[in-house]
């Protein structure tokens, strides 16, 4: 037991800008849950209500999605984002222990030994971030009850017992989740020779799914591209099913890119850049980018979307607005991390290929240059993508006098600067890598 703790720590200490990321992950989740629910049960206190139902509506489901008690569904839609960024950034971290859980299925270790050897890691991670979160969150209150006093509000923020029960409640489900992902990882390798016999019927299935794919190919591009881009018309137009129309293109984006995006970089590919060995590599990864990160983008899309839609259509009261915008810019974190880590996931197994680049006559200047093309392109088409979405959005709520222009703008200086930075911290990881 004690060898395992020890050579586990040895190997967090070896990947400690890994660590650093990772428990990034659960700090911002910490701050995000800590404080929200801090701050509604205060403003509860204070006989102010949260997210009221709209007296006179509709229950149906649309009208209780975009009229209702959106604080449960903020609530339930917060615990899916820390979830789903914990899975992405679950997957980063682990990747790099594959080496070390091989050698050690090698050497004889057992499932129980190659778990804790993860849990205890991942454990010491979620140890230091999450105290850190609740002391973070605990110096942040005095500075939100000064912008609600500000704002108009007249209580005060401070810690609840009601508040650290749900905390408690949702950590424990979040750290039940990590446990199940890292226990699924020890499972898979040790379950990877039984899944070879099936390999040829998972093969036969999807060559299948491929012939159907192709024999509809020009019904399903189209209608993909159709129904990704009516969410922005009805962006103007003021619909009360915007959140259907927002997840029913996030839905259509992974189709969209594979029956178009793919195809199309790959005839740009073919038919310009004969010759060009800088950018027919360079393309040639793009496309791998572009189809192994789409989940983390369809997330990003739509939980800004459904917030700026929660931002402008919900702000009734000063707790209430406080909520949304902090939501909202904890969340364009969480979600560019995300990207960062299913991105630089995929990127993990690059190495090998670029030194074969190199084998093939790709000087260290040329190798920079693939890479350089590779990142901006694909952070190009991603910041297009968020401005067809959330920037389409705060367009319109802009023109329709829902948000004023100085919010719209601030916001999405916001988002620019977040995929800015995420750019430069993804570059720097590459190019170390190459």
């Amino acid at each position: 037991m004690k060898y395992i703790l020890r050579d586990a720590l040895r190997s967090l200490l070896s990947s400690r800008r890994h660590a650093l990321y990772y428990g990034m992950t659960f700090f911002l989740t910490t701050v995000l849950l800590f404080l929200y629910f801090n701050v509604a049960e205060s403003a509860r206190e204070g006989s102010l209500e949260i997210f009221a139902d709209a007296s006179g509506r509709n229950t149906s489901l649309l009208m209780y999605l975009e009229n209702g008690n959106v604080g449960v569904i903020v609530m339930v839609l917060i615990v899916l984002i820390c979830a789903a960024d914990i899975m992405f950034a679950n997957a980063w971290f682990v990747r790099r222990k594959t080496e070390e859980i091989a050698v050690r299925m090698i050497c004889g270790s057992s499932y129980s030994q190659l778990v804790l050897f993860l849990l205890f890691q991942t454990f010491l991670i979620v140890l230091c971030s999450v105290p850190a979160g609740i002391a973070c969150s605990l110096l942040l209150m005095p500075a939100a009850g000064s912008v609600l006093k500000m704002a108009g509000a007249e209580f005060t923020v401070s810690v609840h017992p009601s508040a650290s029960v749900e905390f408690i409640t949702l950590l424990l489900f979040l750290l039940g989740w990590m446990v199940l992902l890292n226990i699924g990882t020890v499972w898979q390798s040790n379950a990877a020779e039984m899944l070879e016999e099936t390999g040829r019927n998972k093969a036969a299935k999807r060559s299948v799914f491929t012939s159907l794919l192709t024999q509809w190919l020009p019904l399903i591009r189209w209608g993909s591209l159709f129904f990704f881009i009516l969410p922005v018309y009805m962006f103007y137009a003021g619909s009360d099913g915007i959140v259907f129309y927002t997840l029913l293109g996030c839905m259509c984006f992974p189709l969209l890119i594979r029956t178009s995006a793919v195809p199309l970089i790959t005839y740009l590919n073919r038919k310009k850049n004969t010759g060009d060995a800088v950018r027919a590599a360079s393309y040639g990864f793009l496309r791998r980018d572009l189809s192994s990160a789409q989940s983390a983008v369809v997330l990003f899309l739509a939980d800004l979307s459904i917030l700026l839609y929660f931002m402008t259509h919900r702000g009734a009261n000063p707790a209430e607005v406080f909520l949304l915008d902090m939501t909202f810019v904890l969340t364009a974190v969480l979600q560019a991390m995300t990207l960062m880590f299913r991105l630089e996931t995929e990127l993990a197994g690059r190495a090998e290929e670029y030194r074969i680049l190199a084998e093939t006559g790709f000087k260290k200047q040329v190798r920079k240059k693939v890479c350089s093309k590779e990142l901006g392109m694909y952070f190009v088409i991603t910041g297009m993508i968020l401005l067809l979405y959330p920037g389409s959005l705060l367009v319109s709520l802009a023109v329709n006098s829902e948000l004023t222009g100085h919010s719209a703008a601030l916001l999405g200086i916001l988002l620019s600067g977040i995929l800015a930075v995420t750019y430069g911290i993804v570059r720097r990881h590459y190019l170390n890598l190459i």
